[in-house]
Formats: C-alpha cells, sequence, structure tokens
C-alpha cells in the first residue's frame, strides 16, 4: 500500500499487531519487523493523534516480549521509557485513568520484567506496588480479574524470598484465580504453572515440604502439562516445572522413578525447540543438576552436552556484552558438574571438551572477531574498515544494569546488524572467503607440543586434565583435597590476608602476620594441586632457569582467583623448600583453543605506551610511577609516555591503537561482583575498562601489555570461567602476552619488579632474539623471592597469560 495513504497507519499497525501476536513467543524476527514498521505508524500523518497513545504503548510491549525471548536487557530497558512516552502521549490527549488502565498494566509488567533481568531491588518492589493498585481499579467480576491475579500472583513470586510472606501471598493470590476459571480456560495451565513454582519456594530456601505438598506439587504441574497443547511456546517451561515437581518428589521419596521423570521431563524442555532459549537453558542446567546429585554420571554428561549446544543460540549478533554475561554466569556449576560426570563415567575426552566448549564464551567470540578482521584485511582489505565499524557499533555496551536505554537503540542495532548480515553475505561472494567468517576451533585435545594443565572444580570429585604431555591421550590426577568449600576457605584466607596487610603497614607484628597466612594459602595449593599435578608429569624438581619446562595452567570457578603458579613447599626436615617458580614456567591460559592462535614474530619491534598516574582522584598517591614510566620508556626507542594528566583517556586509547609494548603504572579498580567493569582509572576521571578493552583492534601490533597496578589479573567472584580480568581484556583487544598482577603490591615493589622486567625485556629485543615474556617473569620472580623470602604477596602476585 501507498505510504501516503490515509489508511496506511490503521493497515500497517493491524500488521504490527499480527506479527507481535505470532512473533511473542517464538520469533524474534517478526518483533524485529514489528519494531522496524511501528514508528513509521506512530509517526504518520494520518495517524488519529487520539489513538496514537495506544500504538505507543504497542512498541513498548513489543521491545520488552522481544527483551525476553533474546535475553536482550537493552530492549527491556528501552521499553520502559516508551511506555512512560506512551502515558505522558495519553495524557496530553486527554485520555481517562480508566482508558490508561492498560498502558500502566503494561508499563508495570515491563517494570517487573526489567527487575527479573537486573535484580534492580526498585524495579521489583515499584512493579509489585504498581500492580497492587491497579488490581484495586478491577471490578470483582470483571473477567480481567483472573489473568491480573495471576500477573500479580508472578510478580510476588519472583520477589526476594525474605521471610518467605511474598511467596505465601503470591501462593494465596494464585489460588484466588484458579477459583475464577474453569477447567477449560486458556488460562488455567499458566496459573498452575505460576502456583507451582510459589509452592516449591520454601523448598529452594532450606525448607522440608511434606509428602502432601509434594504430591500436591506434582499433580498441579502435571494438569498445567496435561492441558497445554502441543506445539505452545510455553509447554518447555510448564516441562521444567514438571521437573522440578518430580525432583522435589524423589528428594521426598527416593523412588527412582521420579528420579527419572525429572530428568525426563528437563530433557523434553530443554529439547523443545519452540521455548524461549532462557527456558531450555534453565532447563538443561536443571538436567545437568539433577543428574549429578542423584549419581546418574552418564545422564549428567549428556545434559551438559545439551546445555552447551545451547551456547551458539545466545551468540547472535544483537546480544550485548553483558546479555551473553547474564546467560553465562549460571553455565559454570553446570559445566563443572558435568565434566565431573564425565570423569565418574571414565570419558576424559568427553570431560575435556565440555570445560572447552562451555568456558571463554566471551572470548571466543572475540577470537573469532579478530580473525575475521585479519582475514579480511588480507583477502578484502576495502571492506574491513566497514566491517569494523559495524562490529563496534554492535559490541558497544557500558555493561549497566541502571540505565534507561534511550528510544530508538533498539532498532538502531537491528538496522547495523542488519547491515552487517548483508555485508557477511557479499564478503562470503568474494574469492576465498566463502566460509566467512570462520568459526572452526582446533579440537580440544589438538595441542601437541604445549603442557596445559585443565584444572576442574566440582562438589562431585575435581581432578586436574594433563593434555599435551608427550602427545597422548589425556591424562586424569584426581585431587581429592580439592573441592569448592576448601578452595573457598583458600581464597578467603588469601585475600581477607592481603587486606589486612594493607590496613596494618604501619604495624610490623601485623604484616608479619598477613605475610604467614600467604605462605599457608601457598603450602596448601602446594600440597592439593600443584604437587600432584608436577608428580604426575616428572617435574617435582629444581630445574636451571634457562631449561625450566613450560606449562600452561587452565583453571575453573575459584581455583583461578589462587597463585598457582607460585605454590610453596615449606622445609620441613629433609625436605627443602621448593616452589612452583623452581620447577616449572607457568602461564595462564582460560582455553587450548587459545593458544591455537598463530604466534606473532619472535622478535617484535620495541615501541612503547607507557602510562603512569601519579595522582588520582579518590585513590591514595603513587609517587614512585612517574620513576617507573622513565625506567620503562628508557627501555624502549620510540615510546609514547604519559604521565599525570597527559593520560586522558583518549590519549591512551589512541597510543593503544599502535603500540606494540603498554605499561600501565596507576591504580586498577577491580568489580568482583560486575568483572567487566573493573578497569584502570586515567587521569581524566574517566575508567578504561574490561568491557571497553575487549572491544578493541589491536591485532596484528600488539605484543605485550604490562599492567603494574592492583587487581589487574584478578578475576570476579562471579564468571570465573570466562576470566573477565583486565589483563584477558588485554588478549581479548589482541595484545598476545600479558602480566598483571592477582593483588595489590606497593608502590616501591612494584616499580622495582616492572624496572627489572623491562630492562631484561629490552636486553633480549636488542640482541635480535627469541622473546618469552613468560620465561622473563619466571626467572624475575625467582630472584626476588630469594630476596623477600619472607614476603611472599610481593614476588606470588605477579602472572603471565596468554600464549
Amino acid at each position: 500500500m501507498d505510504e501516503d495513504s490515509p489508511a496506511y497507519p490503521n493497515i500497517e499497525g493491524d500488521l504490527c499487531a499480527g506479527l507481535w501476536t505470532y512473533g511473542r513467543n517464538t520469533d524474534v524476527t517478526a518483533l524485529d519487523e514489528a519494531l522496524e514498521r511501528l514508528p513509521h505508524v506512530i509517526a504518520h500523518p494520518a495517524l488519529n493523534p487520539s489513538i496514537r497513545p495506544g500504538w505507543i504503548w504497542n512498541l513498548g510491549t513489543v521491545l520488552r516480549d522481544r527483551g525476553v525471548l533474546a535475553s536482550d536487557g537493552g530492549s527491556i530497558s528501552e521499553a520502559m521509557d516508551v511506555h512512560e512516552w506512551a502515558l505522558h502521549e495519553a495524557e496530553e490527549h486527554g485520555w481517562l485513568e480508566q482508558q490508561t488502565f492498560e498502558i500502566r498494566w503494561s508499563q508495570a509488567t515491563t517494570i517487573h520484567t526489567w527487575w527479573t533481568y537486573s535484580h534492580n531491588p526498585d524495579a521489583g518492589n515499584d512493579s509489585v506496588r504498581m500492580f497492587r493498585d491497579l488490581l484495586a481499579e478491577i471490578p470483582p467480576r470483571s473477567p480481567r480479574l483472573a489473568p491480573a491475579l495471576n500477573d500479580f500472583g508472578l510478580a510476588l513470586r519472583s520477589m526476594p524470598y525474605g521471610d518467605g510472606s511474598a511467596a505465601r501471598e503470591s501462593a494465596t493470590v494464585l489460588r484466588h484465580a484458579l477459583t475464577l476459571i474453569g477447567p477449560g480456560d486458556a488460562i488455567r495451565p499458566r496459573v498452575l504453572a505460576n502456583l507451582v513454582g510459589s509452592l516449591w519456594a520454601p523448598a529452594d530456601h532450606g525448607t522440608v515440604l511434606s509428602a502432601a505438598e509434594v504430591d500436591e506439587l506434582t499433580a498441579l504441574a502435571t494438569e498445567s502439562v496435561e492441558t497445554t497443547p502441543e506445539g505452545s511456546p510455553e509447554l518447555g517451561h510448564r516441562l521444567n516445572h514438571l521437573g522440578r515437581a518430580h525432583s522435589l518428589r524423589f528428594e521426598r521419596h527416593h523412588d527412582t522413578t521420579d528420579l527419572d521423570a525429572a530428568v525426563e521431563n528437563y530433557r523434553r524442555s530443554a529439547e523443545y525447540e519452540s521455548s524461549p532459549l532462557w527456558v531450555r537453558w534453565n532447563s538443561a542446567y536443571s538436567w545437568v543438576e539433577t543428574a549429578t546429585a542423584a549419581g546418574a554420571w552418564e545422564s549428567a554428561a549428556q545434559g551438559c552436552i545439551r546445555l552447551i549446544g545451547l551456547i551458539p543460540l545466545a551468540g547472535g549478533e544483537l546480544v550485548r556484552r553483558r546479555d551473553r554475561e547474564l546467560q553465562l554466569i549460571r553455565l559454570g556449576d553446570a559445566l563443572r558438574d558435568g565434566a565431573a560426570a564425565a570423569l565418574h563415567a571414565g570419558q576424559a575426552e568427553l570431560a575435556l571438551e565440555l570445560l572447552e566448549s562451555g568456558r571463554g564464551v566471551l572470548l571466543r567470540h572475540a577470537m573469532v572477531r579478530a580473525a575475521a578482521v585479519e582475514e579480511l584485511r588480507e583477502k578484502a582489505p576495502a571492506l574491513a574498515d566497514t566491517y569494523v565499524a559495524l562490529r563496534r557499533t554492535l559490541d558497544q555496551d557500558d555493561g549497566s544494569l541502571q540505565m534507561i536505554r534511550s528510544i530508538g537503540d533498539t532498532a538502531r542495532r537491528i538496522e547495523a546488524a542488519q547491515e552487517l548480515q548483508a555485508l557477511i553475505e557479499h564478503i562470503r561472494t568474494l574469492p576465498g572467503l566463502a566460509d566467512f567468517p570462520a568459526a572452526g576451533a582446533p579440537h580440544a585435545t589438538d595441542t601437541p607440543t604445549r603442557t596445559v594443565v585443565v584444572l576442574n572444580l566440582s562438589r562431585y570429585r575435581s581432578d586436574a586434565i594433563i593434555v599435551g604431555a608427550g602427545g597422548g591421550r589425556p591424562v586424569v590426577v584426581p585431587l581429592p583435597l580439592v573441592t569448592p568449600d576448601s578452595v573457598a576457605a583458600q581464597v578467603r584466607a588469601l585475600y581477607g590476608a592481603l587486606g589486612r596487610r594493607g590496613s596494618v603497614k604501619a604495624d610490623a607484628g601485623g604484616g608479619e602476620e598477613a605475610e604467614r597466612a600467604v605462605a599457608s594459602v601457598l603450602a596448601w595449593t602446594w600440597d592439593a594441586v600443584v604437587a600432584p599435578v608436577l608428580a604426575a608429569l616428572g617435574w617435582d624438581h629444581r630445574s636451571p632457569a634457562a631449561s625450566r619446562p613450560r606449562l600452561w595452567w587452565s583453571p575453573t570457578g575459584a581455583l583461578t582467583l589462587l597463585p598457582l603458579h607460585a605454590a610453596l613447599r615449606p622445609a620441613d626436615g629433609s625436605a627443602a623448600k621448593l616452589c612452583a617458580l623452581e620447577c616449572v614456567v607457568s602461564s595462564y591460559t582460560l582455553t587450548l583453543a587459545a593458544l591455537q592462535e598463530p604466534a606473532m614474530p619472535a622478535v617484535p619491534a620495541a615501541s612503547a605506551c607507557v602510562v603512569a598516574i601519579p595522582v588520582t582522584p579518590g585513590q591514595p598517591d603513587l609517587p614512585g610511577v612517574s620513576e617507573e614510566a622513565k625506567a620503562v620508556a628508557d627501555c624502549y626507542p620510540g615510546s609514547v609516555p604519559l604521565v599525570g594528566a597527559d593520560a586522558t583517556h583518549t590519549a591512551v586509547a589512541s597510543a593503544l591503537s599502535c603500540a606494540v609494548i603498554a605499561h600501565f603504572a596507576c591504580h586498577g579498580v577491580n568489580a568482583p561482583d560486575d568483572p567487566s567493569r573493573s578497569g584502570l582509572a586515567l587521569a581524566d576521571g574517566t575508567l578504561l575498562s574490561v568491557a571497553e578493552l575487549s572491544v578493541q583492534d589491536l591485532e596484528g601490533h600488539a605484543f605485550l601489555a604490562y599492567l603494574s597496578a592492583c587487581d589487574t589479573a584478578r578475576g570476579g567472584t562471579v564468571l570465573t570461567d570466562e576470566a573477565i580480568t583486565l589483563c584477558a581484556g588485554l588478549v581479548l583487544a589482541g595484545f598476545r602476552h600479558a602480566v598483571g598482577t592477582l593483588w595489590p603490591v606497593d608502590d616501591a615493589a612494584a616499580t622495582f619488579l616492572a624496572r627489572r622486567f623491562h630492562q631484561a625485556l629490552a636486553r633480549w629485543l636488542s640482541r635480535g632474539e627469541a622473546v618469552e615474556p613468560a620465561r622473563t617473569l619466571n626467572q624475575l620472580a625467582e630472584w626476588v623471592s630469594g630476596g623477600w623470602l619472607e614476603q611472599p604477596s610481593r614476588w606470588a602476585t605477579l602472572i603471565h597469560f596468554g600464549g
């Protein structure tokens, strides 16, 4: 139809309504088409202004439902702003309060959806308050009451459990809703499923349900599944609920029939392709959790395979980094438990494949992106800049869970994704680029020239899987002393001691106590983890520095927070002190695939970007970093020193764009609960964050980054299997090697270590010899440990990350 026709907005609007109805539970592309068309309807001059608020409301609803279906927090956030816009327009056009009821209800639903996504407590409380107020406007006999009670009950159920009052009120509200609807009512299965979730809430918080309560749960969940039509997008969710009910029955009665039924329903839900991805993801996770708890190892491993198989579905071009992270937070435990199940079943290769496929998802995404850019520059250089610009538009994300996205943000991202897809299709028509962008990864066990130790941490068993030693099959070394609880205790002891060290600098006795605590953690790490591995390799003895064997550690879970490279056996009777530094040259890698990247030339050009910030607002002064910067810059010709006020965000980003070596002597900001927002504090008050670093394009020239700042190699307490650290961010950006710190070091020690490292590295470069930064760091750490023998916090903090 002609867009100038007066009938255009109504016909086009009806099409958008149809697209929403069709796509809201199953098809993101239909919702994207509606999002593309609705702004034209809203802006059309022939649209009756009095009904314009309704179409704006529809736009917000499409955005919200798209956000739920695609796990896109940006769409949900934008929807809140659009609903505010709709209400403002309604007021301007004189809509009565009862006419705005559905817009206000939809706004409450969107705020509740934002709460379930972001866990912003204000959003949760606001949505419950809004629903409660709006319910008071519905007449007791209105057909609108039962659906409204269902929505309100769901909102109450999702609130923090606390004393259980919200869950109990939720169950009461949902039972009331059931009294208002008959057996054949279309919303009855939905109300039943939500009631099941409310009734099992106490079990999720330590309450043992009675046999009668569990039986009621199972009956309600069974009815919900049986009354949901086959093919309904909601069936997967209800199968998940039935799986949970049978799991609770198994815990109560220990009847393996219930265990089989739980796993089967979780399996059906995880494989039900009409379900939203988040439902399938949760069901696969529950499948693994239930099977491992019951010792059904084969089934648990298969569930983990299904879970990992869902990862690519969460990686579309429109998925923001923040959304990827939220999807991955729960993956870690299931992944490690699935690997433990595979090991119980005697399938070491499968365990390794599971760990390789499910860890480092963000790293793998960045590696594919970097490889694509490199391939374009080689084979179609005229298209590389356009590809990079579109990728950058889609990768931009400030990581915030608080901000409201500007209206139109989702549409702009959809447009960029469409342009990128069109560009990729064009690129694939060019010679040698038919498979662009290539996403192939090497087989997990294909590391014939390097020895890698993958450490799996699980509540069911923990093991070291040694790969590449002699080119044979993986070697499994059980680690009986390693449990999630024991590792957590050591992590608390280590970082607690380091915190005390920082607070007692003026108290020599207190400082000595803290150093003894650090040494104790290093000794436990030796006994529990490092000694069994080195013994299996035949490397549990001192080796000459020049011929010391190379070893890459690839830990999982909280093991990523321990200094494996500096594990220390104290002197005891006839046994002399022995440190891992004296046995092997250690590096860290997130995945085996990360070590398969082609190496840069062994002797890079020696230009350096050197950043030093002596004074940072809100942080202690670092008086020694100016001297450190000069010493580092003197090591490399063509250095770009950015000291003090010169180290602005713009200047640093520009210098990094061409630096071969980068050195940062400044404050690092560690955000354990949100590691992508960790970063380096710059002179203009900005933060060079992990999220920002990870989308830079430094591939091809960046060789080594040295971070002489606190906590630059320490990850967060969440997403530990993604290694979201400043070191990892720089490797994602393109640096082949990164040196960082697991914990803060004092100014004098940081300056001394940095100067010695760069002087040694520069000597190698000046002679035109092959450079191994990890070996240089190993020799430095071993040497200074002799002088700071009683201060392990000073020499055990530096680690090498990468190839």
